[in-house]
């Protein structure tokens, strides 16, 4: 179970109604999260402001961590990448980079987005769209890279500050379907071995059961438009409870 704690709604004489809508989007690479994540930020665009992100980015300091995770080199440790790290705009960037300092890279990644961008936007009554969160920290460090989970999920919440979303999309593929989709010249991430990518999604898999109340799992193979609706059908509850609980 994720260490991170839900978000504490304001409530009481003189608070303000108005409270935002945090949902995520999820899943291995080549799911479709981007796509499905621009859609959804369009239809609710119509009638509420909506704030899009994805991680790591949003930041000054977030955009120098994407940097590293878009950089091509493979990331693997090995004695011939120590101490040759070269910074082309780090899209050749190819240090050895150890496991738990990759995880503070992007634990600090999303402390500064959250600080700046996503609580600002809630606390107004915006919709924030995200497309990755903590969920793939612990999905892609803690699962992927064999981490302990109880640590990946205390450096979570650290960074989160408590903050977990009121929707988590987990769009669900196979890695030898999602890397398939993804560009030939792929990402630090991309090329890590099919093992890791399998353990990736298993982590998904398993996060997504313990947290049953917020996450919504998909077949990311079926058509986007299907996706797209499926999507919809659940978000639509969470924008008018009010209109839901009628139907009960």
């Amino acid at each position: 179970m994720s260490g991170y704690t839900g978000r504490e709604k304001p409530s009481g004489p003189g608070v303000s109604a108005a409270v935002g809508i945090f949902i995520t989007f999820e899943g291995c690479d080549g799911a479709g999260k981007t796509t499905q994540a621009k859609l959804l930020a369009t239809k609710i665009g119509q009638t509420r402001e909506v704030l899009s992100l994805y991680e790591p980015g949003g930041t000054s300091l977030g955009e120098l961590v994407h940097s590293y995770v878009r950089s091509h080199g493979s990331g693997e440790i090995s004695e011939a990448t120590v101490g040759q790290a070269r910074f082309d705009g780090m899209k050749d960037f190819d240090a050895r980079v150890d496991p738990i300092a990759e995880l503070f890279l992007f634990a600090a990644s999303r402390a500064q987005l959250v600080s700046e961008r996503i609580r600002p936007a809630l606390e107004q009554g915006n919709v924030v769209i995200c497309d990755r969160f903590a969920d793939s920290t612990a999905a892609y460090q803690g699962y992927g890279r064999e981490l302990s989970i109880e640590q990946v999920d205390k450096m979570n919440d650290v960074a989160t500050g408590g903050l977990k979303p009121d929707l988590t999309i987990l769009l669900d593929i196979l890695p030898e379907d999602g890397l398939a989709r993804v560009p030939e010249k792929k990402d630090r991430m991309e090329k890590q071995a099919q093992d890791f990518h399998r353990r990736v999604r298993d982590g998904y898999l398993t996060i997504a059961e313990q947290d049953p109340d917020r996450f919504l799992t998909l077949d990311a193979t079926q058509p986007a438009e299907e996706v797209q609706a499926q999507i919809w059908s659940r978000v639509e509850k969470l924008l008018h409870p009010e209109a839901a609980q009628r139907l009960l």
